[in-house]
């Protein structure tokens, strides 16, 4: 594959006293295989590569370009489920440890409760609802769901009003600006579902603001056997009970509120496109688990780490082509649950020794990028999963998926002994950097010449990229998903900045180390060990690398 130079050029303009975005030249390079870059001396010409001992020449130019609208960002595309968190693990909202897990992390949103034990679950009490449903089934013997009992009884043995949804909000304290609300709409009737909706409505009122779209998501895979039935055998029963649920949460929310289908390849969206309900909802939910182990273990192993890299990009916009298709409209996404597969019925993913490290990082910081980049296609996203206990023997269950990016000790309020991921510390640097301020991103598009590997059927780009500018300062993103070097030019209106340049190398294992001591001092110290870089810079420009097969982030300031 070839690799991009990206060269970002801001201007700061006497109307905002800030930096906007002027323009974004890239060009391509060598490929695995190829020699070092010849870099052309003007970065607007193009760039001749030539194959080392082959004596082939060739020329290739790739242009990187701002591809939408700036926005402000939307801080519900950097997200994590709680799942775990308040339905299985016996901490509370106000544990310390808790609470730092979310300071560090710095998340745009959470989904609440999220997972499957929201179809079973009362957000007013913070309890499982009774096992017998107003509809006559009992939920605790209904496959899908026999799991939860002993955590139900765990749960459930504590006051009422402990693992509420109005706990969860106050204990916040304003610290997390979204919310995505998961509704029980399984074994609730319309009075009760309603009920629920009133209660995140007021919540949203008094706490969110009512600026903010409050997120209302109409239930967890209910596509699913296992989940949806007995109650709704296929998306026609579903969507018409779910008609009576969108008319009260319209009337209790009014414009405020975007209401989510469940959605998915096949049949159940097909269901969901013939009927006139649809009109009704804003948005359609989706969930992935991907790329399959066996998909991954059967490439060699130094194909792997790019497979995985640049994998998101590709899995994201086949999502939005397919609901399109299948559905028959475009709605905008809600990609509430995402992260690798695993073996059925194990724990085992591919690259383990990679599994805690950049590499899963970066899969996540791709999947960014790629909703960032698809211009309100994805309007939310939300990474699978936040936190799991330290000591799984301390469950009577084991969890169905072990790739959480905190891991909390059961024993409360001990946040010395809460552990990060390789995959927490390094979107929680992005989060930290433009979830603050008054930030605008820029979607970036880079084509051409510059390719690599083909995934899903679509060649992908090298490099993947978005800018983020607030008053005096620019940061901008770059993930490399090839195994070439690149040089970068960045052009520097200001006589006056610093440039600061942190890589992390998708090949860094990682692992789990305590959460910082201040998580905004970026970057953190472990578990990753990224590489820095600073320098005085000023007009006209200043030069820099991108490693391969890494993500880097690049900041300029003004002094």
């Amino acid at each position: 594959c070839t690799v991009c130079i990206t060269a970002l050029m801001f201007t700061p303009t006497p109307q905002s006293m800030g930096w906007v975005m002027v323009v974004v030249i890239s060009t391509a390079v060598h490929g695995t295989g190829y020699g070092l870059p010849t870099v052309s001396p003007n970065l607007h010409k193009e760039v001749v590569w030539s194959k080392n001992g082959a004596g082939q020449v060739g020329t290739v130019t790739t242009t990187c370009e701002t591809a939408g609208v700036p926005a402000p960002v939307n801080p519900a595309l950097v997200g994590y489920n709680l799942e775990a968190y308040g339905t299985m693990m016996l901490n509370t909202f106000t544990d310390t440890a808790f609470i730092a897990a979310i300071d560090a992390l710095h998340p745009g949103a959470l989904r609440y409760p999220g997972g499957t034990m929201s179809n079973v679950w009362d957000l007013t009490k913070g309890q499982y609802v009774p096992n017998v449903t107003s509809f006559g089934f009992n939920w605790a013997t209904t496959p899908g769901y026999t799991k939860f009992v002993p955590f139900a009884k765990k749960i459930n043995a504590a006051p009422v009003g402990t693992y509420s949804a109005e706990s969860f909000v106050n204990a916040l304290k304003g610290k997390v600006s979204t919310v995505i609300w998961d509704l029980n709409i399984y074994s609730l009737n319309v009075t009760e579902a309603c009920a629920q909706i009133a209660e995140v409505a007021r919540l949203h009122a008094s706490k969110a603001g009512s600026n903010s779209p409050l997120y209302l998501e109409f239930g967890n895979e209910l596509n699913f056997g296992s989940q949806g039935l007995p109650r709704f055998p296929t998306a026609e029963v579903y969507i018409t009970a779910m008609k009576p649920i969108a008319e009260c949460a319209r009337d209790l929310a009014g414009p405020a509120a975007r209401l989510a289908l469940l959605s998915f390849k096949g049949p159940w969206a097909e269901g969901l496109g013939k009927s006139p309900l649809l009109s009704r909802f804003d948005a359609l939910t989706y969930h992935e688990y991907s790329p399959s182990v066996t998909e991954v273990n059967n490439m060699p192993r130094e194909q792997q780490i790019s497979f995985v890299a640049g994998y998101s990009r590709a899995m994201l916009r086949q999502i939005v082509q397919q609901s399109t298709s299948t559905v028959g409209r475009q709605l905008p996404i809600w990609h509430t649950e995402f992260n690798y597969g695993i073996l059925s019925g194990s724990t085992q993913t591919f690259l383990p020794d990679l599994e805690f490290g950049a590499l899963h990082g970066i899969f996540h910081m791709a999947r960014i990028l790629a909703a960032i980049n698809s211009n309100g296609s994805v309007e939310v996203l939300q990474f699978q999963t936040l936190a799991h206990p330290v000591n799984y023997s301390y469950y009577s269950h084991t969890f169905h998926q072990e790739m959480p990016v905190i891991r909390i000790s059961h024993e409360p309020n001990r946040p010395d002994l809460a552990l990060v991921a390789g995959t927490g510390q390094l979107v929680a640097h992005l989060s930290h950097l433009v979830l603050t301020g008054d930030t605008t991103v820029f979607p970036l598009a880079c084509t051409g010449g510059a390719t690599g590997p083909t995934i899903l059927g679509e060649v992908q780009p090298c490099i993947q990229a978005a800018a983020f500018k607030r008053p005096g300062r620019a940061t901008y993103a770059l993930l490399n998903i090839c195994n070439s070097s690149a040089t970068l030019d960045v052009d520097v209106a200001s006589p006056s900045a610093v440039l600061d340049v942190t890589t992390y190398s998708a090949t860094d294992p990682g692992g789990w180390a305590p959460l910082p001591t201040n998580a905004s001092d970026l970057p953190w110290a472990a578990p990753l060990k990224p590489i820095t870089a600073h320098a005085a810079v000023g007009a006209p420009h200043a030069t820099l690398s991108i490693a391969p097969l890494s993500f880097s982030l690049h900041v300029i300031t003004v002094v």
